[in-house]
């Protein structure tokens, strides 16, 4: 870049894949970090311009939309933008309460007709006096029915935006800064648990096989000089898949987006910061767009016009464009 990084708008500790990783003492391994570093290292490299079609797949065109001209989210924006990747993490709390309020729902749509029905018979069949049998019901219900419906009537209304208690609501799981070039990891009280430059990390792919047989990946950040027991999980940015590729792919796109020599990777939730982003402003700007990058980050020579992009390229896409595009991605990577 001919500009300097506060030209530009990155502080200095920004990273940058083509400036050296000065060599620090490396701390002796803690257990956790130990079981970690079994798995296979990926290297930290220029990147090109492959992405994870199962992180990107989740959000297609009309959702995004959606969401964009959703006027209650305008001030929360999206979870990747120009500065930084953030992600919250669920209150240990969720599962418990998702358990409890689906209990309710069942017994909102069950217990009352077969009490009914059950009062009904010891009414007409076995003599039970009607009062008695009216308590008896008021008395299930204020103990049972009613709590069981506030359970269920509260997820409906978290459910469809309008109400979450306090201890349910998702804190600060990490995040990554592209200007600052920062790692950031928060505890559960969403308070940083610590914070390194991006250059410090390593980047682990884990494996485990499942009760099934099957291969289950994991992709974490671990620092280098710290005895942490905690590593940022990038996992967590898409479904599980079975294709150690994608994970790989996925790894890349994190550094496309942490290397300020380099453009933010070229998927949907991030284009419109595309024009926020110096360096990839600049890209653009060239009609670089769309054109394979190679290990150095120059274009393919044999680019044309119509690879290129323009600035709406994936916003403007129907559902099925969508999906008939990252398959065709995938085929090619």
């Amino acid at each position: 870049m001919s500009a300097s990084l506060e030209q530009l708008g990155y502080l200095e500790t920004a990273y940058r894949s083509d400036q050296p990783i000065a060599d620090r003492a490396v701390h002796p391994m803690g257990l956790w970090e130990g079981l970690m570093r079994q798995g296979t290292p990926l290297p930290l490299t220029q990147p090109t311009d492959k992405v994870s079609t199962t992180a990107i797949a989740d959000m297609t065109p009309s959702e995004y939309r959606k969401v964009d001209q959703d006027p209650d989210n305008k001030h929360k924006g999206f979870f990747w933008t120009e500065t930084k990747l953030s992600q919250e993490k669920l209150s240990g709390w969720t599962a418990v309460y998702l358990y409890a309020s689906g209990l309710g729902k069942i017994i909102c749509w069950i217990f009352p007709p077969i009490f009914f029905l059950v009062l009904l018979h010891a009414v007409i069949f076995e003599g039970e006096p009607i009062i008695g049998a009216i308590e008896i019901f008021l008395l299930a219900s204020m103990y049972v029915l009613l709590p069981s419906g506030l359970l269920w009537g509260q997820f409906e209304l978290m459910n469809r935006g309008y109400f979450t208690l306090w201890f349910l609501k998702a804190k600060k799981h990490y995040e990554l800064n592209r200007k600052t070039g920062m790692v950031t990891l928060y505890k559960g009280n969403g308070k940083p648990r610590f914070s390194h430059p991006f250059h410090e990390f390593d980047c682990i792919l884990t494996s485990s096989p499942t009760p099934q047989g099957l291969m289950n990946y994991g992709l974490f950040l671990v620092h280098r000089y710290n005895g942490y027991s905690f590593g940022v999980p990038l996992h967590s940015l898409m479904p599980s898949s079975p294709l150690v590729a994608e994970y790989h792919y996925l790894w890349n796109m994190i550094q496309a987006y942490m290397d300020v020599t380099s453009p933010m990777p070229d998927i949907l939730v991030l284009e419109p910061a595309r024009e926020k982003d110096p360096t990839t402003k600049a890209f653009d700007d060239k009609g670089l767009r769309g054109t394979a990058l190679n290990m150095s980050g120059e274009t393919a020579a044999n680019k044309t016009e119509s690879k290129q992009r323009g600035s709406h390229f994936w916003r403007n896409m129907s559902d099925d464009d969508f999906e008939q595009t990252l398959k065709a991605i995938a085929k090619n990577q």
